[in-house]
């Protein structure tokens, strides 16, 4: 009898459900398709390449006037551009101890931290001499720090050459200050910074 009641529930464990044959109702629906916006397409110019149309960015601003946050920004950091004239502040010069990092080893851009005097012996091996010089960018008509590293290289040497000149002489000079890898050092050209001025009708700052 147990037997009996079990094979009885086994058969309807695993019977299939019946199919119910397709009505008309059913069969005239067939599958449902979702209708998707097609994306523009691009113009193309005569020979089938595709044209990217120039657009005005400033197109939608709201008139006005742009507001002159260099004071607030700070000076930048940076070193002179490779064709950039520069004036050297005479006397506008800092020396100090800061921590040289790099994010990776093969990174180019480095990032110098100031650290209290009492934590520098634990990271003596990253401390380095840092010479900061004040120069006055005549293309950008700004002024920006520009970090030197103090050290016994050709590299620095050439530099505190220049920057050992009198007063007098830097206060009337324009520089180009490019590096010369071949030689190790700096490749510096000067002229007269007020003649060109009065040439270029730049205004006469720093």
């Amino acid at each position: 009898m147990e037997a009996k009641q079990s094979a009885t529930k086994s058969g309807q464990n695993t019977r299939e459900a019946p199919v119910m044959p397709p009505t008309e109702k059913n069969a005239s629906k067939g599958p449902e398709t979702t209708l998707k916006a097609q994306p523009p397409i691009a113009p193309k110019s005569p020979d089938g390449r595709f044209i990217i149309p120039v657009e005005d960015l400033d197109s939608d601003a709201v008139c006005g006037e742009e507001l002159d946050l260099d004071a607030e920004i700070g000076l930048k950091a940076r070193k002179p551009g490779k064709t950039e004239w520069v004036r050297l502040v005479p006397g506008a010069i800092a020396d100090m101890q800061l921590l040289v990092i790099k994010d990776s080893p093969d990174d180019m851009d480095e990032k110098m931290c100031y650290v209290d005097p009492k934590l520098r012996a634990r990271i003596a091996d990253d401390i380095r001499g840092i010479r900061f010089v004040l120069c006055y960018s005549l293309a950008k008509n700004r002024h920006f720090l520009w970090p030197v590293k103090v050290s016994n290289t050709d590299w620095f040497r050439s530099l505190d050459l220049l920057l050992r000149k009198p007063p007098e002489f830097l206060a009337t000079r324009r520089f180009r200050i490019r590096a010369d890898k071949e030689h190790d050092r700096y490749r510096i050209r000067t002229g007269d910074c007020f003649a060109w001025m009065r040439r270029t009708k730049r205004p006469a700052v720093a």
